[in-house]
């Protein structure tokens, strides 16, 4: 047996889940006997540097050497490769991960030697198998995986394959997939005191999305919806109750209620057993999914707490335009439902597309504006012209945007963990899609606007509120500075806040996430936090 080390370097997110995809296929390679390491760099305790992701893996001394991309985390990675293939040449490198579905090729000219184009569970032990036999000879590895389907390679003479495309295999059962292992990771990094255990929570228990929204790269899965079942769920549910003390568990799908008959299940089952004495629970679903009165009310008997809908637009024109229309009715009636069951609910407004325009956005807001009574919170995004959408692929100026240097180093600030600001500002400055002046203005004033109100909002349920309003103030006054020591140099802003920035997070964790953990009234406050601030579905053990 060989020893197999997958990476994942940081990437935009202030809450610090642990990767999927490698947990699963690094669980899978494990129970077959391999020795398997899981390097994650997306804790909020500690940020590796380059240099110490390096000596990391000299020590494992893998036989293979994975890497996890997502686009936001790219170029990073893409360094990490350039580094190892330089430093270790007879090392085999395997790179996947959701941004490959639609960038395999830029990752084997960035030296990747097999990419893993979709979902890896089905191949990955003929794979892993083929990769380790090739002996550091280029052409035995091209000859041992040319016949395996769903990945891509560059041969001998630099020639780009992608393997047998009409086998490429999707697992349809996705109940055969193993309960993550988290001992595989630097779980140390993650893991300081027992509260942490609400970031192993994280459960993805569907794949696809019936829905053709054009923001939305998930687009290749359409049509190729797919659920664990509800007995797979509350399984992996008490694994990690007993093994790691999981209280809250927290839904990665799409769309958690798409399939009524799953949803009712699921939660009868919790009913039965008198698991929502023991967890609390929270989702995503698209508002399309029309969450009925009975089923909110199920929803919430079960220790549902929050529910996170998919609105993004309310005018007629923007809602069209997304390809996401639904009357205001029926928005209003999913609303109404989940939150007179006593279910708190937060969606999201989208600006920033090329059709946008001052008028459009302004009405967007105004009409948020108006239901914003019947809503926890709503957050205001900038779209994010990401691979696989229209918006990236019609627009060639935009080409591999994401391994430009300037952007992404605002993320690990200290003013970014406390406005979550992610990449609103970067993308606002470099004014993809040429809008006005006026149009740019606007976008600013909503968006910026969400963010103070967002950050205002995190502590408006607590008990005797107003005890928090100095620690509040001067933690916003911390993030001006952090903003402008950063104008000065990142590196600056990291050496004065980057301790700062731990140590927040470590009493966040502490006493906000506490409620949670111990089931009190408090709890819906900072899962609001952890479903609204998630950028990303992970979907698919594809190395995301």
């Amino acid at each position: 047996m060989a020893k197999i080390m997958f990476v994942r370097e940081f990437g935009p997110s202030n809450i610090p889940y642990l990767s999927q995809a490698l947990g699963i296929l690094g669980t899978m390679l494990f129970d077959k006997g391999h020795e398997v390491s899981i390097l994650d760099n997306n804790t909020n305790y500690i940020r590796y540097s380059t240099r110490q992701i390096m000596r990391r893996i000299d020590e494992f001394s893998p036989d293979l050497l994975g890497f996890n991309l997502n686009t936001f985390n790219a170029r990073k990675t893409y360094q990490l490769i350039d580094l190892a293939k330089k430093k270790w040449p007879h090392i085999p490198v395997l790179a996947g991960g959701i941004h490959m579905k639609y960038c395999h090729k830029e990752a084997v000219e960035h030296q990747a030697d097999v990419v893993v184009i979709n979902e890896g569970e089905c191949i990955i032990h003929d794979l892993v198998d083929a990769m380790l036999n090739h002996g550091g000879n280029k052409k035995t590895l091209v000859n041992s995986v040319e016949d395996i389907p769903g990945i891509s390679y560059l041969d001998t003479e630099g020639v780009y394959h992608i393997g047998p495309q009409e086998s490429q295999p999707v697992l349809m059962d996705l109940d055969q997939t193993p309960f993550i292992n988290y001992d595989l990771f630097n779980l140390n990094d993650f893991i300081k005191i027992k509260n942490d255990s609400i970031y192993l929570g994280f459960i993805v228990a569907q794949r696809g999305c019936p829905y053709p929204c054009n923001f939305c790269s998930e687009s290749y899965l359409i049509g190729n919806v797919r659920d664990n079942s509800a007995d797979y769920i509350i399984g992996y549910m008490d694994y990690l109750n007993n093994k790691y003390g999981v209280t809250v568990i927290g839904f990665g799908d799409n769309n958690f209620t798409l399939s009524k008959k799953r949803t009712d299940e699921f939660c009868q089952k919790i009913q039965e057993r008198n698991l929502n004495k023991k967890f609390s629970f929270y989702c995503q679903t698209n508002v399309k999914t029309n969450v009925t009165k009975d089923q909110a009310g199920m929803l919430k008997k079960s220790g549902f707490e929050h529910v996170s809908l998919g609105i993004e637009r309310l005018t007629e024109e923007g809602k069209n335009l997304v390809n996401k229309y639904i009357s205001p009715e029926k928005i209003q009636e999913s609303i109404t439902n989940l939150k007179s069951s006593g279910i708190n609910v937060n969606s999201n407004l989208l600006v920033g597309f090329p059709w946008d325009t001052k008028e459009l956005v302004l009405e967007e807001k105004r009409l948020f504006d108006q239901i914003a009574p019947s809503l926890s919170q709503i957050q205001s995004h900038v779209i994010v012209p990401m691979p696989g959408t229209e918006y990236y692929d019609d627009h060639p100026v935009l080409k591999e945007w994401y391994l430009d240097e300037s952007f992404f180093k605002a993320y690990d600030t200290y003013f970014s963990q406390v406005l979550v600001v992610y990449l609103g500002p970067d993308i606002i400055k470099m004014n993809p899609f040429n809008h006005s002046r006026e149009t740019i203005d606007a976008i600013k004033k909503i968006y910026y606007g969400s963010l103070i109100n967002t950050y205002l909002k995190r502590t408006e349920k607590f008990n005797y509120r107003i005890l928090f309003l100095i620690p509040q103030g001067f933690d916003l006054f911390l993030a001006g500075l952090s903003f402008l020591s950063y104008k000065i140099s990142d590196r600056l802003e990291s050496v004065l806040f980057g301790k700062l920035k731990q140590l927040r997070f470590l009493l966040g964790t502490k006493f906000a996430v506490k409620k949670i953990v111990e089931n009190t009234d408090g709890k819906q406050m900072k899962i609001e936090n952890l479903i609204s601030d998630k950028v990303e579905s992970t979907i698919g053990a594809n190395f995301h």
